[in-house]
């Protein structure tokens, strides 16, 4: 109805103009102008319904001919162009910039998508392959096979090779948590053997009898003298003590470890408040060392672990610690001339640490002896080796406000990591690089 309306009026305004007479040219302009506004009008509210649709300017173009016995002769204005009535729908066309279909660097994408995909299902093979070669105690068995399924679990859209591989992954790790929950019993001498004594206990390894060589003629002063050892055999744990080990023994006991540690702000270091073995400012799985523990806290998990299996737990002596970081060799690190195979460190995982087991073991089947976190010893600091003890024990002398650390962290230089270099720091400090592990006594 709106359309037919208007229409009429454009007729009307044309009709009475010539009736008067007054149709003169600057007139018949108006008239012109005044169709092609109502035609303009008409026909963007027909496009908006989809339908093109002719108003009558022909007959109203006839009338105005008509009534000045044909001196004046509309102008066609746009309406002329709708002088057809029509239902077809508008077709909208693309509007610049916006072609149809995909552009040529669409096409490149789409077909290096399966190389692309190929070469991530190659590294997600080579991470099984060496997940699977992985020689250790189930309990790092199961751990591993957690990590790997934690890192590939994207699917592949090109291939079912992803799948079956995940199938088998999780087969595995099921069977090595199930044997990791089984106490073992430690063997007396056989070097590289690792045990548990509980289910929420560390993997230990047995360290066998012998002697060494203790300190470095090259190192820093306090590695000197070079003195030799004599060890008895003791089994020290196969990685760090993760935190998710050593929540199981919070829940248990209740220990407070705390809630400041000390770390690096970005501009100074800092005793924060809100940090501690929970968050140490950086993000970690229950498969990380745990960190911001200070020399009491590790004590204390000593005395819950020997209590909960009957066995002689302690931190080992420093001396200890070396015997088994260099097993039975003489080389940088600990179990290498090569910082990168064995060590995490200089930040080469981000600002935090790695999964334990992620590098390398030594020859005993020990992990990150050098990197990771700085461990805790028994051993009162000393300046230098003269007057250390030659059977291994603890030195329990000295300045015993501080205590030995040895290994290096995730934070060091590789420098640091070396297998001779010794640290020191106070038995209250609690710092995002330092953690521990045990040891006891096997004869």
């Amino acid at each position: 109805m709106k359309h037919i309306h208007t229409a009429a009026l454009a007729c009307i305004a044309t009709t009475c103009l010539s009736a008067f007479g007054f149709m003169t040219p600057e007139k018949q302009f108006a008239v012109n102008e005044f169709h092609a506004t109502i035609s303009g009008y008409t026909n963007m509210e027909a496009a908006a319904t989809g339908e093109r649709k002719s108003f009558g300017f022909r007959n109203t173009a006839a009338e105005v001919q008509h009534q000045s016995k044909g001196k004046q002769v509309p102008t066609p204005g746009p309406a002329v162009l709708l002088a057809s009535v029509t239902t077809e729908p508008v077709i909208q066309t693309a509007r610049p910039g916006q072609a149809k279909g995909q552009s040529p660097g669409d096409l490149e994408k789409e077909e290096a998508m399966p190389k692309e995909w190929a070469v991530w299902q190659a590294k997600m093979k080579a991470d099984f392959d060496r997940t699977a070669a992985l020689r250790g105690s189930v309990d790092l068995q199961a751990r591993a096979w957690d990590r790997f399924l934690g890192t590939w679990g994207q699917g592949n859209p090109m291939s079912r090779d992803d799948e079956n591989l995940r199938e088998q992954a999780r087969q595995r790790a099921e069977v090595a948590k199930t044997e990791a929950t089984r106490p073992t019993q430690a063997p007396s001498t056989t070097a590289g053997q690792a045990f548990k004594d509980c289910a929420d206990c560390p993997a230990m390894v047995v360290v066998p009898a012998g002697s060494f060589t203790m300190g470095s003629n090259t190192g820093d002063a306090d590695e000197k003298p070079v003195h030799n050892v004599n060890i008895k055999g003791f089994a020290i744990g196969e990685t760090e003590v993760t935190k998710g080990q050593f929540a199981a023994f919070v829940a248990a006991s209740g220990h407070d470890a705390g809630n400041r540690c000390r770390v690096f702000t970005g501009s100074e270091w800092e005793d924060a408040p809100g940090y501690s073995w929970r968050n140490p400012g950086f993000s970690q799985t229950d498969s990380d060392p745990v960190a911001c523990i200070n020399w009491n806290d590790a004590q204390a998990y000593v005395r819950w672990v020997a209590q909960k299996t009957g066995k002689d737990y302690r931190l080992p002596s420093e001396a200890q610690w070396e015997y088994a970081c260099r097993a039975g060799s003489i080389q940088s690190f600990c179990g290498s001339d090569n910082a990168e195979s064995v060590a995490v460190y200089g930040r080469m995982g981000g600002d935090n640490t790695q999964p334990v087991g992620t590098k390398q073991a030594n020859a005993w089947g020990l992990y990150d002896m050098s990197g990771n976190l700085w461990e805790w010893t028994q051993d009162c600091w000393n300046g230098n080796y003269q007057g250390a003890p030659s059977d291994g024990s603890a030195w329990t002398t000295g300045t015993c406000r501080q205590r030995v650390l040895r290994g290096g962290s995730w934070s060091s230089y590789a420098t640091s990591t070396r297998a001779a270099l010794r640290g020191r720091d106070s038995t209250s400090s609690r710092d995002y690089y330092i953690g521990f592990r045990l040891a006891r006594m096997v004869q």
